[in-house]
C-alpha cells in the first residue's frame, strides 16, 4: 500500500466533496497557507504565557496533536497561563 497524502476534509469535502467548507472560507485558508507566520509558526519554547489575555487550544485526533501530551515545554507554557487566571479552552 502506498503512503498517503493527508488533505483536511474541510477544505476538500468529505464523503465525495461534501460536508466540507464553503468556497469563501477555502479561499480564506488558501490565503493564509502563504502568510510567514503560518507557515513557520513560533517554537513552543519562544511563547510568553504573560502575553496573552486568554488561551485556545484546539484538539482532535490527529496526530499533530499527540504534542499536547508529549511536550514539557508546552505543558509548563498552558499552567503558567492557567496560573495568571485568565480564560483557557480546550477541544
Amino acid at each position: 500500500m502506498g503512503k498517503k497524502v493527508l488533505v483536511p476534509l474541510l477544505l476538500t469535502g468529505v464523503l465525495f466533496g461534501q460536508l466540507g467548507a464553503k468556497p469563501e472560507p477555502i479561499s480564506f485558508y488558501r490565503e493564509l497557507e502563504h502568510d510567514a507566520a503560518f507557515r513557520a509558526p513560533r517554537r513552543w519554547a519562544d511563547v510568553d504565557p504573560g502575553a496573552f489575555d486568554a488561551m485556545l487550544l484546539p484538539g482532535g485526533h490527529a496526530p499533530g496533536m499527540r504534542q499536547y501530551l508529549a511536550n514539557e515545554t508546552l505543558r509548563a507554557k498552558v499552567a503558567a497561563v492557567w496560573g495568571r487566571r485568565v480564560p483557557v479552552a480546550a477541544i
